[in-house]
């Protein structure tokens, strides 16, 4: 069996038909599907389009690997770099930093409890959490011509539970993003963060939103890596086109109860 790969979500699809246009998993178009190869090729058939095309697909199932988070949070700091990378270069990764495994309280306590607000940047940001989020000092390394468009860049995050890690990352520019599109740059983020964990399947739908009067962009998915379950969801906020704020929590495999605390995290959210 051949296969053709969706470039939007990784998935493969089993060629089956000439009239194969759309990915079986998210229903995008496939770019090189046969109709399209086949205006290029116009002497060509099927068979020579899955001989030329066509990949093949591992059919066992893919034994999973323990997996930490580490991996999937280095690249979230990735996810900011595309957002100004959208519009400005090359997206590029973050250095390693040091990652710890000591587990939280219960999840299902945490929901019970009162969490006390935590200030960012200058009092600017501020979030509900049960999990102290501390200033990460690794610094990310950014292209020449990102780097001189950004005035600051801070990063904190919670690391301590190898199966849940959240991240928040506030940029201030040195003058005002034209046109910034919020959706554009987290699109381009999340196929990023795929290529860089070897991911597959990746679902999400987007919702647009506002903190206050500043637009933002609620994200929500999940992908595999290694054969986990990754869950994830996500907020993006721009403040007049001078500061950008991301905050993310990944989980690994469906968790009903770090699903909630994800939620009551982004619904305390503040930018000011």
């Amino acid at each position: 069996m051949k296969f053709i790969k969706c470039e939007s979500c990784h998935h493969f699809n089993p060629i089956k038909s000439e009239y194969q246009i759309f990915c079986d998993a998210c229903g995008k178009k496939i770019p090189n599907n046969f109709k399209a190869w086949q205006q290029k090729y116009p002497n060509k058939n099927l068979e020579d389009y899955k001989n030329t095309v066509g990949v093949t697909k591992q059919t066992t199932k893919p034994k999973s690997k323990k997996i930490s988070l580490k991996k999937i949070l280095q690249i979230t700091f990735i996810v900011i770099c595309s957002l100004i990378g959208a519009y400005f270069g090359k997206q590029q990764g973050s250095k390693l930093y040091s990652f710890f495994h000591e587990l939280a309280y219960p999840a299902s306590e945490l929901l019970k409890q009162d969490w006390k607000r935590q200030y960012f940047s200058n009092k600017e940001v501020s979030l509900e959490s049960p999990y102290l989020l501390e200033k990460e000092t690794a610094e990310i390394q950014l292209p020449d011509e990102v780097k001189k468009l950004v005035l600051k860049m801070n990063n904190y995050s919670y690391t301590e539970n190898p199966n849940y890690s959240i991240v928040l990352t506030a940029v201030h520019y040195n003058q005002a993003i034209e046109n910034m599109s919020l959706k554009a740059g987290s699109d381009g983020s999340i196929s990023e963060v795929l290529n860089k964990v070897n991911g597959t399947d990746l679902y999400y739908s987007d919702s647009d939103t506002f903190i206050n009067q500043y637009p933002a962009l609620i994200k929500k998915g999940n992908f595999k890596s290694d054969g986990n379950d990754i869950y994830f969801k996500s907020i993006t906020c721009s403040k007049n086109n001078t500061k950008v704020v991301h905050l993310v929590a990944l989980w690994v495999g469906k968790n009903e109860d770090y699903e909630l605390i994800t939620d009551r995290l982004i619904n305390s959210f503040d930018v000011r």
